[in-house]
């Protein structure tokens, strides 16, 4: 991937986006499965990186095909790949374990 960045950081777009999806998985998980403030928590981060013009859709949902429940949200992206002729479409998943609000680790907040 060509990192959309501007070249004093060392951050991809896809990286932001990996990140983003994580803390909207977290916050679903944290409020019992709040996918609408999971998904509200994925979209408020990455649109305030500059990876935001990239974001085609996001998806969040519950994954129960294993032992325990999993929040997940899906961010589809269009990259831009070295040696491609245009943008590529990726998506990244970030997973969290269905857990209690009141587990909340100090300093994260559920907005």
């Amino acid at each position: 991937e060509m990192c959309g960045r501007d070249w004093s950081s060392d951050v991809c777009s896809s990286d932001l986006a990996i990140g983003a999806a994580s803390q909207g998985a977290r916050v679903a998980a944290m409020t019992n499965g709040d996918l609408l403030q999971g998904k509200a928590r994925a979209e408020r981060v990455l649109y305030q990186s500059i990876a935001a013009p990239a974001l085609r859709s996001t998806h969040a949902r519950i994954d129960r095909e294993g032992p325990v429940p999993v929040a997940a949200v899906d961010m589809t992206l269009d990259l831009p790949i070295v040696g491609m002729f245009g943008p590529t479409t990726m998506t990244v998943t970030g997973r969290s374990l269905l857990e209690s609000g009141s587990e909340l680790v100090p300093g994260f907040a559920v907005e």
